[in-house]
């Protein structure tokens, strides 16, 4: 583990596997370019071990990843981004059941509390993806959040594109909580254009105040 806290990272993008038509070799090439030193790329579905494997052999921080749709009250879906050190067996089921029933009208999607099963014994962060695309508003976020929370929610992203008002709100909900802060790309754009762009409404110690914490857990 690196001693030295770099701001340099990016903890949600797509490979080829799940939308971004850019192999492994050539993102990797990319965050070296960009001075990136933690990449955790995360992937629907699926858990991309080839690049697991490529970005610890030339150095780089990362870890066990994958992007979950999940079902959670009233049958919405939400998008989980999943953080570990280990992959248990149990999420290897639920991602290969989910991957199988991709095309079917009335997939297999899992619930929330289904993941606490797959995590409940590994060093793990679950993080609810660009809560502003689950609340409208940011007073129903926080009076809402509670309840993710007790289902094992333990960190919210701020992305590159999270407005100045969905920054302090988030930032405040995760240290009155002590839940985790993961970063960057706004992913729902395919060609990634944004891969390691900093949300100009946080600063520098904030963000490696957070860094600080996640390593501790995962890296």
């Amino acid at each position: 583990m690196q001693n030295h806290i770099s701001t340099k990272v990016d903890m949600h993008f797509h490979t080829k596997l799940s939308g971004w038509e850019k192999d492994d070799n050539y993102i990797l090439s990319l965050a070296k370019d960009k001075w990136i030193k933690t990449v955790v790329a995360t992937d629907k579905d699926i858990i991309n071990k080839d690049f697991y494997n490529k970005a610890n052999k030339i150095g780089l921080i990362t870890c066990y990843w994958v992007e979950i749709t999940v079902v959670w009250h009233k049958w919405e879906k939400i998008q989980i981004l999943a953080y570990m050190k280990e992959v248990s067996q149990e999420l290897e089921l639920i991602l290969d059941k989910s991957r199988k029933e991709a095309n079917k009208w009335d997939r297999y999607l899992p619930r929330l509390r289904d993941l606490k099963i797959a995590f409940e014994w590994s060093n793990s962060v679950l993080s609810l993806a660009d809560p502003s695309k689950v609340f409208p508003y940011t007073w129903e976020f926080k009076n809402n959040i509670d309840m993710y929370i007790h289902n094992w929610i333990n960190a919210i992203e701020i992305n590159s594109l999270t407005s100045k008002s969905w920054v302090h709100t988030i930032l405040h909900t995760t240290k009155d909580s002590w839940l985790y802060t993961t970063f960057w790309s706004n992913s729902y754009l395919e060609s990634h254009w944004d891969f390691w762009e900093t949300n100009h409404y946080l600063d520098i110690p904030i963000i490696r105040r957070e860094i600080k914490k996640l390593r501790k857990v995962l890296f």
